[in-house]
Order: C-alpha cells, then sequence, then structure tokens
C-alpha cells in the first residue's frame, strides 16, 4: 500500500504504527476483492443478451486440470419465433470456459450448427431432430454428454399433465448421449430404441404416464455398483397425479439403460413447497451416499430447490426441505436449475 510523507515518518518512528497501517490496507483490499467477488456471485454472469441468444439454460460445469467447461443450452435468435419449436429453453447446446468460474468466454469450436457442441439431429426419424436440451456430463478419459431432445410433431396439452384441449409442438422428448474424447467435438452415440434414444417405453403397471416426454437426465456413479457403473435421474410424468416426478435408471456401459423404479418414483412431490412436481436435479455421491439438489414447483408455481439425501444407491430419498429460494433482485421471478 501506498503511504503519505507522515504517514512514512510516523511508521519510522513507530513500527507498530506502520504495521497497523499494512494491516489496514490489507484489509481495505481483502474487502475490496470480496465485494468484487460477491458482486459476481450475485449477478448473472451471462444473459441471452450478453450472449447474443435467445435463451439460455440447462447449466452443468465440469472441472478438468484446474480449469472450468460449461455446457448449457441455448436458442437462436434465428429460431426465436418458430411456431414448432416448444415453450422452453432448448434448442442447441453450447460450450463456454473460464479459469476461475465466473468469468466465462463462449466457444464456438463444435461440430453443430454455429459452432455449437451439439444441434438438432438431421434425420426426421431421430428423437432430437427438432431441438436438443443440456442434461448432465462426465469427463474422464471420455466425455459424455447427456442430453433430451423432442421433434416437431406437436403432442397433447392432457398428455403433458396440463387439465385442458390443445398442443404443443416438441414436448415428445427423449434421452440421448454425445461423446467425445477431448471435450470439444461431439458426436452422437446412438441408443438401443429406433429413434436413437436410451429409454424404451415404460413397462405396463408403470407409474410413468405413456407417451409423456422423458427429459432433463443427471448421471453419477453407482455407489452400490461395481466400478464404471452408472446411475440415471430422469423427469417424467407421474401417471396418477399428471405431476412431474423423478425416475431412476441403471448402466453399466453409460448408453445401455433399464428402468430400476418401474413401480413408483424414486422422488416424488411433496404436499408443502414442492406440492406443484418435482422439475430438474443434480445428483452428486459421497462416498456411500448420494445428494440430490432438485428443482421443484409449489401448487401455485413458485419455484425453488430443495436438498434430498439417499443411501440405497437413488431408490428412496429423504428429504431435508429447501436450500434455496428466488431472491428479489434479478432472480425475483423465478430460478430455475
Amino acid at each position: 500500500a501506498n503511504c503519505s510523507t507522515s504517514e512514512q515518518r510516523a511508521h519510522g518512528r513507530n513500527p507498530s504504527v506502520a504495521l497497523r497501517a499494512m494491516q489496514a490496507a490489507m484489509q481495505r483490499a481483502l474487502l475490496a476483492a470480496c465485494v468484487t467477488r460477491a458482486v459476481a456471485l450475485t449477478m448473472p454472469f451471462a444473459t441471452p443478451a450478453t450472449w447474443k441468444v435467445h435463451t439460455l439454460g440447462g447449466p452443468r460445469v465440469a472441472k478438468v486440470d484446474g480449469a472450468y467447461t460449461l455446457f448449457y443450452h441455448y436458442r437462436p435468435l434465428e429460431d426465436k419465433d418458430d411456431p414448432e419449436l416448444p415453450p422452453l429453453s432448448t434448442g442447441r447446446i453450447g460450450r463456454a470456459t473460464s479459469p476461475d468460474g465466473l468469468e466465462w468466454e463462449v466457444q464456438h469450436d463444435g461440430l453443430g450448427e454455429g459452432g455449437s457442441s451439439v444441434s438438432k439431429a438431421e434425420d426426421w426419424f431421430q428423437h432430437d431432430c427438432g431441438h436438443v436440451g443440456c442434461g448432465d456430463v462426465l469427463s474422464g478419459d471420455a466425455w459424455f454428454l447427456y442430453t433430451y431432445g423432442g421433434s416437431n410433431a406437436p403432442m397433447a396439452l392432457r398428455d403433458l399433465g396440463v387439465d385442458r384441449d390443445g398442443e404443443v409442438y416438441g414436448m415428445d422428448m427423449k434421452l440421448g448421449v454425445c461423446v467425445s474424447q477431448d471435450g470439444i467435438k461431439f458426436g452422437r452415440f446412438e441408443g438401443d430404441e429406433a429413434d436413437g434414444s436410451l429409454l424404451g417405453p415404460p413397462p405396463a403397471n408403470s407409474w410413468e404416464r405413456r407417451n409423456a416426454p422423458v427429459a432433463w437426465p443427471a448421471v453419477c456413479e453407482d455407489p452400490g455398483g461395481q466400478t464404471g457403473d452408472l446411475l440415471l435421474f430422469y423427469g417424467t410424468t407421474q401417471d396418477a397425479t399428471g405431476l412431474s416426478a423423478c425416475g431412476l435408471a441403471r448402466s453399466s456401459n453409460g448408453v445401455t439403460w433399464r428402468r430400476a423404479t418401474p413401480a413408483s418414483p424414486c422422488i416424488a412431490p411433496g404436499d408443502d413447497w414442492d406440492a406443484g412436481g418435482i422439475l430438474r436435479r443434480s445428483v452428486l455421491r459421497r462416498g456411500r451416499e448420494l445428494l440430490m439438489i432438485y428443482e421443484a414447483k409449489s401448487a401455485e408455481g413458485v419455484h425453488a430447490f430443495g436438498r434430498a439425501t439417499s443411501d440405497d444407491a437413488g431408490v428412496t430419498w429423504t428429504k431435508t426441505g429447501r436450500c434455496f429460494e428466488r431472491g428479489d433482485t434479478w432472480d425475483a421471478h423465478a430460478i430455475s436449475a
């Protein structure tokens, strides 16, 4: 810190004065840094306007060798008024990088349209030929980017749990996966279904509503399985209630999946702040325990985040309540994962 001449004379006569002045200067510098970081953490690091897109959503971050990579989905400006796209933020999947997790630079070096990491499939029979969304990412020797997407076909609103007649486009969503060696160039890995998706129709007497969208995947290692075994948590409509809930599937290779909870959802709406439906989620393995941070909405449509834990590899969960709610500034209207 720079000191005035009088301060320098005082410091020469009394080392303790110099020490206190130095400490004060350090405290001022630290406070300034904290304020800067607080502003960065309480303001959005990206908006559709700053990143020159129509919508943004689905952020998923991977940290490799000290650097951060963000995958997200977005709808480009040229698709803003497309009537055959759903009322979601999906469209393409983009990639941004950061040295510190606070300031991000969008990359345009992918194989998809406009340099995106992934864009809609080219063939009409593929499940995501209309739009694609970002679900989750696993990094290691190879990168697995789990996606969801739909076509341009119409779907009845009642199949989505909406209690009125009508239809919406692109909500016939299913799960997919893309693979990369470098985390930059991704290619689709076709699933076992004819349309390239990962999960087939639910079995008879399942809790899932048939033909409902299956989306918002979250993937983690199976704490109760062998090395390489994975768990996939997905969202779909509960047939009995018409509300969204969470299902579980298992895989030993990340591509071929089998449902693990066909009789009931592994986590379902409650009777309080999450009574309106279980939405997107992130799942972390902590030893033998799993931690889920999930988005849900109340019966009145107010979104918030909740926390739940599982000690039986994701089959059943114990909810511990809300852990994050909307604020009173830029996020006062709603929050979403």
